[in-house]
């Protein structure tokens, strides 16, 4: 769920041209829905209903979902490639925000493959990002990896710094995942570097929160809380209903590992408002495993129990499997603490085989090729990128 405030202004920024005309004054709420009521244009009403989609994202999110839906609707009927663009980028979002990332990526391969025929290059780069994301979420970090490198193959072209260290962040959290830490953090403080010599205000908090967990992975726990409360701290001008509640929960994780358990389940209350506020399933069944983990140490076996349940059924739902992985894994030890062996087996063999699939020797293997042919090609390009942002400054 990466990147979400920078994918928002770019859907946003690729109509405010054509909206110019009719909103001189500052856009709200009323004045869009009074304009698409007035409308009979169906080019202009699909502008209207993807900006009320992004309005109504922290107000009412069951009318953003509608407006996203019959923005698509007319793309289809209208045929326009840029329509089309517009329509299907801003559900690949929204559904980001749901926590569907299968269904985000259908929508976003679809929106991948009309920038292709376009030949858009801006459009491919933030196609690339997106799609890179859904992978990722989902576990399938092979693909993850390819998708965010592509992305900064395109972005280069141009070259667009914010983009390029958008993918580089992201590739910094594949490996983060995967247990290469230090690679990951020089991804990662590569991308922090590069998008604040671009002027992205964006990149410092989403750097801060990924630099954090990083450190929460290597067991530093204080340094991480440093991290990623400075994250919040950057995050308080700007409005993002995914990285915040991501930190806090993140927050929400290092205390419970400290033992802190009444601060953890706090930053998990203020974590699980956000994410329900957006309908967000998949932030909904993190925050369960996270609170059924503490009720396990707290020997609340039937709390504990409830809550890892829940949050397996919504990641069987979504198909999260990393997700699903970590709610067998819980439940086997569960089980296992209370002398129940069979049962405890039959999570593991699940744990395992999940396990298995997801981080396979083929997966290894396609990763550490394309890792090599990115890291080869792109040395020099990063570094002359940096150069030029710095003669810039």
């Amino acid at each position: 769920m990466e990147n979400f405030a920078r994918l928002k202004y770019f859907v946003i920024g690729a109509f405010t041209l054509l909206t110019t005309a009719v909103f001189a004054q500052p856009k709200n709420i009323d004045s869009l829905e009074t304009a698409l009521q007035r409308s009979l244009d169906d080019s202009l009403k699909i502008e209207l209903l993807v900006q009320l989609s992004v309005e109504y994202e922290s107000e009412d999110f069951s009318k953003s979902l509608k407006y996203a839906e019959d923005a698509i609707v007319i793309a289809e009927r209208l045929k326009e490639p840029w329509a089309i663009n517009l329509a299907f980028r801003n559900m690949g979002i929204t559904q980001i925000l749901l926590g569907d990332y299968s269904t985000a990526l259908r929508y976003s391969t679809q929106y991948l493959q009309n920038s292709i025929s376009m030949n858009d290059s801006l459009e491919m780069a933030i196609a690339y990002n997106m799609i890179g994301d859904h992978y990722f979420d989902l576990g399938e970090y092979d693909e993850a990896y390819f998708y965010f490198t592509q992305s900064y193959r395109i972005a280069n072209v141009k070259p667009d710094s914010v983009r390029m260290a958008v993918a580089l962040h992201n590739v910094g959290r594949v490996f983060k995942v995967l247990g290469q830490y230090e690679r990951a953090k020089n991804h990662l403080e590569l991308s922090r570097k590069m998008s604040a010599m671009a002027g992205d205000k964006l990149g410092e908090p989403y750097s801060l929160d990924e630099l954090g967990d990083v450190l929460f992975r290597q067991g530093k726990y204080d340094s991480a809380l440093i991290y990623f409360n400075e994250s919040l701290k950057s995050l308080h001008t700007i409005e993002d209903p995914i990285l915040k509640p991501r930190t806090l929960s993140r927050i929400a994780n290092v205390y419970m590992r400290k033992g802190e358990f009444n601060l953890a389940f706090n930053y998990y209350d203020s974590a699980l408002l956000s994410y329900t506020k957006t309908k967000n399933k998949l932030g909904t069944a993190d925050v369960e495993l996270g609170r059924g983990q503490i009720y396990a140490q707290q020997g609340k076996f039937e709390e504990a129990k409830t809550a890892f349940e829940k949050s397996l059924v919504i990641a069987q739902e979504l198909n999260a499997r990393t997700l699903e992985i970590r709610c067998y894994n819980n439940l086997s030890s569960l089980w296992e603490k209370k002398g129940d062996y069979k049962k405890s087996l039959e999570y593991f063999k699940s744990f395992k085989l999940l396990e298995d699939s997801l981080f396979s020797l083929e997966m290894n293997e396609k990763l550490f090729r394309d890792q090599m042919r990115f890291e080869t090609e792109s040395k020099d390009t990063r570094i002359a990128q940096l150069s030029r942002l710095e003669e810039v400054q």
